[in-house]
């Protein structure tokens, strides 16, 4: 599995690369719906201003609908909220890899942005979304690389777990 995961990640970090070379490109956003527990969303809500990752690769969309339709599927369910992350994305920063997989995903026309596992992103704001009880829509920023906090957790995860980077740990 360490080697997929491994591979994986080295295949959108070279996409990356080609995609996003230029220093000229434009900040734009992408979309990702999904379900959350009452109490990560709690959670969530107090992380307001400080940084959130997720453990697994992020698939997301520039389509805002896309997103909805996941948020709105998940929020039928007793005790879930319906999500929409809306991700601000600087590709001039230094920042965790991710790439345009439009191309060769199997979701079609869904202008999919695919990030690296255990990308941060700061928590902005935080609505629940017009006309809908269950949905609520969360700004989420791109971290850059050199942000202070990051550095200190990064820090702080390589002491705990012995280790320089999580690639090498799962190798």
């Amino acid at each position: 599995m360490g080697f997929f995961i491994g591979n994986l990640y080295r295949q959108i970090v070279k996409l990356h690369q080609q995609q996003y070379h230029n220093c000229n490109d434009v900040p734009f956003l992408v979309y990702c719906g999904q379900g959350l527990s009452i109490v990560d969303f709690d959670k969530l809500r107090r992380n307001k201003g400080g940084l959130i990752t997720f453990n697994n690769f992020l698939s997301t969309s520039k389509q805002r609908d896309i997103a909805f339709l996941f948020a709105e599927s998940s929020s039928i369910m007793h005790g879930i909220i319906g999500i929409i992350f809306e991700i601000c994305i600087n590709p001039n920063m230094q920042a965790a890899a991710f790439a345009n997989i439009a191309e060769i995903s199997n979701f079609g026309n869904g202008e999919e942005i695919l990030f690296s596992m255990n990308t941060a992103f700061r928590v902005g704001c935080i609505n629940q979304a017009e006309n809908r009880e269950k949905i609520w829509e969360v700004r989420l920023i791109l971290t850059d690389d050199n942000d202070p906090q990051l550095i200190n957790l990064t820090k702080k995860m390589r002491e705990e777990t012995g280790g320089p980077n999580g690639w090498f740990r799962m190798a």
